[in-house]
């Protein structure tokens, strides 16, 4: 899969700092900030075979509430 992006490592296995700045350009380019969950974290994930759909368990850690969400990951 092509994403329009070519990574020119400085070398064959590129550091953190550069790692990061490529993931950054990424995430720009494709608008993936405004889907992110920051300060989130995932409790658990199960498959429900009725709805073909995962259920995510989430905890937003800032306001310390935990929901369930059900996401259409195909």
């Amino acid at each position: 899969m092509n994403f329009g992006f070519r990574a020119d490592w400085s070398t064959t296995y590129a550091r953190q700092p550069e790692i990061l700045e490529y993931i950054k350009k990424v995430a720009t380019k494709y608008n993936l900030y405004s889907k992110a969950k920051f300060y989130h974290k995932v409790e658990t994930a199960r498959w429900n075979e009725a709805t073909r759909k995962w259920i995510i368990t989430v905890c937003n850690l800032e306001a310390n509430i935990t929901e369930d969400v059900a996401y259409d990951l195909m």
